[in-house]
This record gives structure tokens, sequence and C-alpha cells, in this order.
């Protein structure tokens, strides 16, 4: 008996992957079948960090300004995730039911989470490659270094960080189900994480209710990891308190992304409005 659960199990999770791997290569070749987005996406993101950049430059004084862009580079790669996740994850379910193949996938026997996660991974890669295209390009033409003082707890950091990411996209993708166009809430919220978590100067700084609402949110810890772990920024907490909170918030943010979403998706099902758009 335990041997067959055992078989069982091993074939679900080769399943799994297969449709994982199916998923991928789906979302792989129609974002490779249309070269402007990725021509755009290559320019448009140092173009946008320059932008910043130069603002910064000009506010901040001459002695700590290798230290600020450092500080404000690696809060911009959050700020590429989190984009990715909003309307790059969440947006896939929106994109489906336009497309109106959504249905088709809903009734066919395979795990719909791996729609999500397909696209997830294809977004992680192209943010990756696009990271370290632009961190090349300024690598080449300033003076900024992109140290990384603790490279194992930089790797720690980044999985959370696609912990939580995924777990949004989970999120975003049950709110395309359930009220279809949600560009502005996106909007509003993403501009709130950028001001909230400490993504450009530390939460510290914050006036009060807002700093109480950045240290409650996972976000705010995951972004101060990466910055530890790369500039030495000193933590909000003790570091032995702030890994295994971490750990856990960035856990409880997937598991409520993927408990919204089948929450969502089982009460469409019922009415019969999964296609509906």
């Amino acid at each position: 008996m335990r041997g067959g659960q055992r078989l069982m199990v091993n074939y679900r999770n080769f399943k799994f992957l297969q449709e994982f791997k199916a998923s991928f290569i789906k979302d792989f070749k129609i974002y490779m079948r249309y070269p402007i987005w990725i021509i755009s996406d290559f320019i448009s993101t140092p173009l946008w960090f320059l932008f910043f950049l130069l603002a910064l430059i000009l506010f901040t004084p001459e002695s700590s300004s290798i230290y600020s862009l450092e500080y404000f580079f690696w809060g911009y790669v959050f700020v590429i995730f989190l984009a990715s996740s909003m309307w790059g994850i969440g947006y896939e379910i929106r994109t489906e039911q336009l497309e109106g193949t959504i249905e088709q996938i809903f009734l066919a026997p395979i795990n719909r989470l791996t729609i999500i996660i397909g696209r997830w991974s294809r977004t992680l890669v192209m943010d990756s490659l696009i990271i370290l295209y632009t961190m090349l390009l300024f690598k080449i033409f300033s003076k900024i270094s992109f140290s990384i003082s603790n490279p194992f707890l930089f790797t720690f950091s980044l999985i959370l960080i696609q912990i939580s990411i995924l777990g949004l996209g989970f999120f975003f993708s049950g709110l395309a189900l359930k009220i279809k166009n949600y560009s502005s809430l996106t909007t509003l919220l993403f501009i709130s994480f950028t001001i909230i978590c400490g993504v450009y100067f530390p939460p510290s700084s914050l006036p009060f209710p807002l700093n109480f609402i950045s240290y409650s949110l996972p976000f705010t810890y995951l972004v101060d990891l990466l910055k530890y772990s790369t500039i030495e920024v000193p933590t909000i907490l003790e570091l032995k308190i702030e890994l295994p909170l971490s750990l856990f918030l960035s856990l409880s943010s997937l598991l409520l992304g993927l408990t919204f979403f089948k929450k969502v998706e089982r009460n469409l099902r019922i009415k019969g409005q999964i296609g509906f758009h």
C-alpha cells in the first residue's frame, strides 16, 4: 500500500513538472513572438533607473553618493520583481480571458496553478537578465560597484522575495478573475508599496502611521534583508529575529495568495463565470 501511495505521489509530481514545463515554454514562445516587447524591456528598464538616478544625484551630497546609488539600485531591483508580479503574473489570467482560451484551460485535466507559475518563471528569467544587463551598463559607465557583502544571505533574500512575489501574483490572478480590470487599483498599490516598504529610503523616516503600516508588511523586511546582504545597511530588527520573521511572512504571503485564488476560482466555477469578461 505504501509503495502504491509513493508511486502515486511520484506520478503527480512528475505530471505537475510536465505541466509547468509546458506552461513555461508556451509563455516564453508567446513572449519571443513579439521582439518589440523584448527591446522595450531591455531599453526602458535602464532608462527608468537612469531617470530616477539623475534626480537622486542632484540632491545627494557627493560624499555619500555612491552609497546612496547602491541603496537606490537594490531597491529598484525589488521594484522590477514587484512590477512583474502585479502586472505580469497577475494579468496572465486576464489575458487568457480576453483571448477566449481560459475556459478550455480550466476544463483541461491540468493544475490551473501551473498557468500562473509558468508566467512567474518566465518573468523571473527575463527580469534576472534585465537586471544583470542594467548592472553591466552602469558598471561600465559609472562608479557603482554593486557589492554583495553576504552572498548566502543575498541568495536567501532573493528566494524569499520570489516566494512573496508568487503569492502576490496568485492574489492578483484571483483579483483578475473577480473584478476583471484592476489597473487603477494595481497602480495605486504599486506606488504605495514603493513608498511604504522602504524601497528608496529607510522606513524609519516615514511619519506615523505610515511607519507602522510599513513594519507590518512582509516586503519591508525582504527589502531590508536584500540591502543588508549587499551594502550592509543596518537591519530593522536583529538578524536572528528578522530572518525567521521574513521566512514566515513570505510563506504566509504565498499561502494567503494561493487560498484567495482558489476560493475565487471555486466560486466562479459554481456560477459558471470563469470565462466572463
